[in-house]
């Protein structure tokens, strides 16, 4: 079976639709749709639409709520705290996002904490609609409901990868930082034992102690390694308990609890330029430091050098123009996903659009 090239608008209706078929409202399918299709627009494709079967399968298996609002936990202006209730954590991260820009608006700088959670999708999604609003902002995000990350020097799965991310607007393209506290992600890994396939490098560490690259070494009480590897794997432990303590601490929902599954919990901190040193001179300093990254001379002058999320940017604007490129087995997952819910791709399976 070939793959196939969407038009995105194409590729959005169909998982919207594939949502609504199961229960989900309109309202929070739609913005699932956007962030999974963007996810992969941008490049993350581990976060994106692949992730739609077992969103599925969380729905009908009742560990996604479909219906209703997050609870507010406490509100104090600038810090506001929300049960998620198990919603779609894509649809409620925007809901978080948007929350925390307003009152940046308003206040100059605010938190928002968001506990009990469903899956998030790609990070990068919302911290560019961040960046957008001229504001610059850090998101801590963590998984209480799993245990996949060795804490540095352990061999056993502690802590989950943590990803972080940071939206720095520039004048220009934003920075966009999205990566793990992990050296690779749970569903990196993953997908590669689907494939029959290893990690480049070792990213794991078995039961042993002994480093590896097969991922299988998750399903057998392994773990993923912290950022920095067996050597220096300390950075990415200080990393990871940072994303799990200022995530579940601060949400009021996390290890303590019940917390099982694809359960997410976040903080975000949002800071309105204008309220400190003024937008014009935050753009002029973070464009100037960006233009000296850039001029730096290059270790391998065929690889140019280019900033966190330069490559996610162009990743989307190419797909806007010319559709997204699915490979054939996420093409043969989503025919999958059609039959479930009674329909059939709307595009013809090897089209190539120009």
């Amino acid at each position: 079976m070939s793959g196939s090239v969407v038009p995105l608008p194409t590729l959005l209706n169909f998982v919207s639709s594939s949502l609504k078929s199961s229960g989900m409202p309109g309202d929070k399918a739609n913005a699932i749709a956007d962030v999974l299709v963007r996810t992969d627009a941008m490049g993350h494709d581990t976060h994106g639409v692949a992730l739609l079967p077992r969103y599925l399968d969380e729905i009908s298996e009742g560990r996604m709520t479909c219906e209703g609002e997050a609870r507010v936990v406490s509100d104090h202006g600038a810090a506001l705290v929300l049960d998620g209730r198990r919603l779609p954590g894509c649809w409620l991260m925007g809901v978080a996002v948007a929350q925390a820009l307003e009152r940046a608006e308003r206040l100059g700088t605010a938190t928002v904490c968001l506990g009990n959670s469903h899956h998030f999708g790609g990070l990068v999604v919302h911290l560019l609609a961040i960046a957008e609003r001229q504001m610059a902002g850090v998101v801590f995000t963590s998984s209480p409901g799993i245990a996949t990350v060795a804490p540095f020097g352990g061999a056993s799965p502690v802590l989950s990868p943590a990803p972080t991310g940071a939206a720095l607007p520039t004048g220009k393209d934003p920075i966009l930082i999205d990566v793990s506290a992990s050296i690779s992600t749970n569903n990196a890994a993953f997908a590669l034992k689907r494939q029959g396939q290893r990690f480049d490098t070792d990213c794991l560490i078995a039961p042993d102690g002994m480093p590896s690259n097969d991922p299988a070494v998750l399903t057998l009480g392994g773990a993923l390694l912290p950022a920095g590897g067996i050597d220096h794997g300390q950075k990415g432990f200080g990393w990871g308990l940072m994303g799990e303590i200022l995530s579940q601490g601060l949400a009021g929902h996390g290890r303590t609890d019940d917390a099982t599954g694809m359960v997410n919990a976040a903080t975000i901190q949002i800071w309105n330029p204008q309220a400190f040193a003024g937008t014009e001179y935050f753009l002029r300093s973070t464009g100037a430091i960006a233009e000296l990254c850039r001029a730096a001379t290059p270790a391998d002058p065929s690889r140019p050098l280019r900033l966190p999320g330069e490559a996610a940017l162009a990743h989307l604007r190419k797909a806007r123009e010319r559709g997204l490129e699915l490979s054939a087995d996420m093409v043969a997952a989503l025919e999958k996903v059609a039959t479930r819910c009674g329909a059939v791709l709307p595009w013809d399976v090897g089209d190539r659009t120009q």
